[in-house]
């Protein structure tokens, strides 16, 4: 078994999906996703001292890539963590589209909502990823296809409170509230809201929704 096979066999014990991205000629990366569910929700924040703290990356996305991290060190292979634990903002110095990278993978097609739809986990991935200084084959080199679960819907455009999305692509990345600088809003114990309608309301949430 090559070691592609061995590192994607060994993260699938703890991710639900895993693939390999090139991110040049000389690096790949590892990309992990992870279904967020009510009992493991990964797209808990909190704001504290007025940063924002990743709470579900930290609880359920960190020990998974931290087991990746030793199984690598194992076979000799030097990784890093994009983001923290895992997960990169726009702007950042080591972002990467996981968007892209997902697709790329082989991990799910675009959505009109621009997010990745997964024929299991619908739209409830949440993605994270590892920096190898290797080249690992790729899983599998997609083009940018648009997911035939979506054709005949469009309630993530129709219910878009700043009309930026159109048909699978995005006008305007800088008006997207999650995109927005300080676009948080306290309530309860120190819990922050993002906006996210699009992932709210996207029907793909209930493709495979395991019980």
């Amino acid at each position: 078994m090559n070691l592609t096979k061995q590192l994607l066999g060994y993260a699938l014990t703890y991710f639900d999906v895993a693939g390999v991205y090139h991110i040049s000629n000389i690096e790949s990366a590892l990309i992990l996703g992870l279904e967020s569910t009510p009992k493991r929700n990964l797209d808990e924040f909190r704001k504290i001292d007025s940063k924002l703290y990743l709470a579900g990356f930290a609880e359920y996305v960190q020990p998974g890539l931290e087991l990746m991290l030793s199984r690598l060190k194992e076979k000799g292979v030097t990784a890093n963590v994009i983001g923290e634990y895992g997960y990169t903002l726009q702007g950042s110095t080591d972002f990467i589209s996981y968007k892209q990278a997902a697709i790329k993978a082989g991990l799910g097609k675009r959505g009109k909502n621009t997010l990745v739809i997964n024929p299991v986990f619908g739209s409830r991935l949440r993605f994270a990823a590892l920096k190898l200084n290797t080249l690992l084959e790729t899983t599998e080199d997609n083009p940018d296809q648009e997911s035939p679960f979506c054709q005949a819907c469009s309630i993530c455009i129709d219910e878009c409170p700043v009309d930026v999305l159109e048909p699978y692509r995005m006008l305007d990345t800088t008006k997207c509230l999650p995109n927005i600088r300080g676009n948080v809003a306290p309530i309860k114990d120190k819990q922050v809201v993002m906006c996210d309608i699009c992932l709210k309301k996207c029907p793909a949430n209930h493709v495979g929704m395991k019980v």
